[in-house]
């Protein structure tokens, strides 16, 4: 689809499915509603994507918001 992002594939590997309840687990454990991710580097890291003027919610229900 022209127009839309698409993100990598690894975005909805396994590997990136852990590293969100390991972030969630701590979120919970820190008290927190969500985490706010605003550097591209560990919105790759978190969640499979990195990009510039962008942000990410990640809330303790584990779905992430770009």
């Amino acid at each position: 689809m022209e127009g839309i992002y698409q993100r990598g594939s690894l975005a909805d590997s396994e590997e990136f499915k852990q590293r969100i309840r390991r972030a969630v687990g701590l979120i919970e454990k820190a008290g927190l509603d969500a985490l706010l991710l605003t550097k591209p580097q560990n919105m790759s890291y978190l969640v499979g994507d990195g990009r510039l003027c962008a942000f990410a919610i990640v809330p303790a229900c584990e779905h992430a918001f770009m």
